[in-house]
């Protein structure tokens, strides 16, 4: 289905990276906070992320989140200014526009292990 970024975005199609994973998790019956750096610090922070984890992007704090696919890939929803407009697939480190924009803002992983209180 087609697709754009929009700040806010928490219905599909049309998501931005924080309602993106909002809605993914409440697909399966978990309640996450709204905005990236919400959802930074109710997420348990690991090491070696597995396929479901968090991937968090920003300078001072989260700006931006995804969900981590594995094999160095996550799924995102981010604007035409940061290389895509809406949903989209990217590696950390790939030498792309997207990958080196988001890789040199990358913060770290986190595992929901708890669904908060909707």
């Amino acid at each position: 289905m087609p697709n754009v970024y929009v700040w806010g975005g928490t219905l599909p199609p049309n998501f931005d990276c924080s309602g993106l994973v909002q809605a993914a998790f409440a697909a399966v019956g978990i309640w996450l906070p709204r905005d990236a750096y919400q959802q930074e610090a109710f997420a348990v922070p690991v090491a070696e992320p597995e396929p479901g984890d968090l991937v968090f992007f920003g300078e001072q704090r989260a700006t931006h989140v995804g969900l981590w696919l594995g094999d160095g890939r996550y799924l995102h929803s981010s604007g035409p200014e940061r290389g895509h407009n809406g949903l989209a697939i990217d590696r950390l480190a790939g030498g792309t526009v997207v990958s080196d924009r988001y890789g040199a803002e990358r913060r770290g992983f986190g595992r929901v292990t708890r669904s908060g209180v909707g």
